[in-house]
């Protein structure tokens, strides 16, 4: 029965991220139809907003319980680290100056929809189903959620290899897990953009050392 529930709540949050893919791609057309290119970088974070909206009318916000430990900012390194590390083994061409910037912001915004929204959708969700270590279920669950979301916009744009794509699946998979467990347990946001930024920053700098 808990594996219904469990399944039940996977298929709903793909259908939310499928929702979300559909409108930040919209919301990127009409920034670019009023010349707002220079917001596109933004993107993700004024997408947020309606459902930060919703979110915080239905659930409240997650709460922040423990900044942790320097262990806890340990695991946080490594897991950013070996990321980062699967990131740079991909094809892609090094980013600089503004467009690094951007990209990094990106990613440090995508935090939002992914932490504070959906993972915390999908715990809720598993709760009040009844489904015992909802935690654990939300946070396997939201990895594998934005992991599909990942191959399913790779597919749609066909922007990289097999190879390419099978690395950034497995840094997303593993960034995802190690990072949600770690926002579970102590509920501050800032620490997961953090690592997400710097994710992306080190991936750019170890690809560039191969230009």
């Amino acid at each position: 029965m808990a594996f219904l529930k469990v399944l039940l709540t996977l298929l709903i949050s793909v259908g939310l991220v499928l929702f979300w893919i559909g409108f930040t791609a919209k919301l990127n057309e009409w920034l670019k139809k009023y010349k707002m290119s220079s917001l596109l970088y933004l993107n993700v974070l004024i997408a947020s907003f309606p459902f930060l909206f919703i979110a915080q009318l239905l659930l409240g916000l997650y709460p922040i319980k423990s900044l942790g430990s320097s262990a806890l900012f340990m695991i946080v390194i490594i897991i950013t680290v070996l990321a980062a590390m699967l990131d740079g083994l991909k094809h892609n061409e090094a980013k600089h100056g503004g467009d690094l910037l951007g990209w990094c912001m990106e990613g440090m915004l995508m935090e939002i929809p992914q932490r504070m929204l959906m993972q915390y959708f999908i715990f809720m969700l598993l709760q009040t189903l009844a489904v015992s270590n909802a935690a654990y279920y939300a946070i396997l669950c939201n990895a594998c959620v934005w992991c599909l979301a990942i191959y399913i916009k790779n597919r749609m744009l066909k922007s990289q290899t097999n190879k390419d794509l099978f690395y950034e699946l497995l840094a997303s998979f593993i960034f995802s897990i190690g990072i949600g467990a770690i926002y579970q347990y102590n509920g501050f946001i800032l620490i997961a953009m953090i690592a997400h930024g710097t994710e992306r920053f080190v991936s750019n700098w170890l690809i560039s050392l191969r230009d």
